[in-house]
């Protein structure tokens, strides 16, 4: 049925919420302004996106979607305890890595996940359903290759900390304006439960 398979792409995106908030935490932490704020604008987006597919899922199946327990990044668990202060270079520069690895592998299982649902749309005939996932496997397919990018210039610098530290600037004023465009772009609404 469609309605099972829409419900896991909504499920995916309650963790996809999670992920980038924690996310953002960890960059906060780090004092990475720009990754930061990569990932709050991230949320932001993965929020919207996500009421969007709670209104589409209702108005073609008739069923109220309630959200399933979270899927946990654990990204904030890498540093649970730590002040940052007190952290080392070396930790930060592990802890930078990581998080940036567990990006691409978490949007890339997002991609294989949602590929496979949109082949199961497809060969049940659900076409409807069919086109509305396929837009979003092409929107996750630009953020994987987007983050593919920002991992290629981040290796090709051997994760020098300085010099990510001295993209931070240009990286959170592109992000704040991305994010305060997007709010004023759906300023209209009331929330998002009524945005089309």
């Amino acid at each position: 049925m469609a309605a099972e398979w829409l419900i896991k792409v909504n499920n995916r995106f309650h963790g996809a919420l999670n992920f980038h908030r924690d996310a953002a935490d960890l960059f906060w932490f780090l004092s990475l302004p720009g990754f930061a704020m990569l990932h709050e604008y991230q949320l932001a987006v993965e929020a919207l996106c996500q009421r969007k597919l709670k209104k589409f899922i209702t108005e073609v199946t008739g069923m109220l979607v309630v959200d399933g327990l979270p899927i946990r990044a654990g990204m904030s668990e890498i540093v649970k305890g730590k002040i940052r202060t007190k952290i080392e270079p070396t930790f930060r520069w592990n802890m930078l890595k990581k998080s940036w690895e567990a990006y691409e592998e978490w949007e890339r299982e997002t991609l294989a996940e949602y590929e496979v649902i949109a082949k199961e749309l497809s060969n049940d005939g659900y076409l409807v359903e069919y086109s509305y996932i396929l837009k979003i496997v092409n929107e996750v397919n630009e953020e994987l290759n987007h983050l593919r990018g920002i991992l290629i210039e981040m290796s090709g610098m051997d994760w020098d900390i300085s010099t990510i530290s001295d993209m931070q600037e240009a990286m959170q004023e592109k992000y704040e304006y991305k994010l305060r465009e997007m709010h004023k772009r759906h300023k209209k609404y009331h929330h998002f439960n009524s945005i089309e």
